[in-house]
């Protein structure tokens, strides 16, 4: 089977770039999920410490990364994206 999706440029360069651009959207997706996993599992990613332009250091909080981590998968049900295999 075959898809093929036209786009009238320049006026749907918008539409265009988020069809080509989809395979990327779910990967940067999939990569904030694992962040957030590899914090709330063993305290490390990212988000286990960072510093702020100031030179302050900061840690995320466990609580607020679970739910931004269930809102995350919520909506990617609710919008039918798949996972990355």
């Amino acid at each position: 089977m075959k898809a093929t999706l036209e786009f009238n440029l320049p006026e749907e360069r918008t539409e265009h770039i988020c069809a080509v651009k989809g395979m990327d959207a779910i990967a940067v997706i999939d990569d904030l999920l694992e962040e957030i996993r590899s914090f709330l599992k063993y305290n490390g990613g990212e988000f286990r410490e960072w510093r702020t332009k100031e030179g302050g250091t900061h840690t995320a909080c466990a609580e607020t990364l679970e739910k931004v981590r269930s809102y995350i998968w919520e909506l990617r049900k609710d919008n039918e994206i798949p996972d990355l295999i």
